[in-house]
């Protein structure tokens, strides 16, 4: 009985790590030419992971597609120029 039990959570754990190598891989082999991330633009894939992308002001900058699909929402002259920026900031 136990050992049945401990084999079906084996095989939860294994479907698990399949499941996320799964959802990298789909990251890794995806084109983003042409879809926009905040204000980013992808304009062309270097690597695997990552793009050349051009903000919304003209600037372009190497971005990784982490950073695209996680916080990056613009470059850090838009960030400074935004009412976020000086709202946090203290003088």
């Amino acid at each position: 009985m136990s050992k049945d039990y401990f084999g079906d959570l084996e095989e939860d754990i294994d479907s698990e790590k399949v499941e996320k190598q799964n959802k990298r891989d789909s990251l890794h082999l995806a084109n983003y030419e042409g879809h926009s991330f905040g204000q980013w633009l992808v304009l062309k894939k270097i690597s695997n992971i990552k793009y050349l992308c051009r903000c919304s002001c003209g600037i372009e900058e190497e971005k990784s597609i982490y950073n695209l699909k996680g916080r990056s929402r613009q470059c850090m002259n838009c960030y400074r120029s935004s009412k976020v920026y000086w709202s946090f900031r203290r003088f």
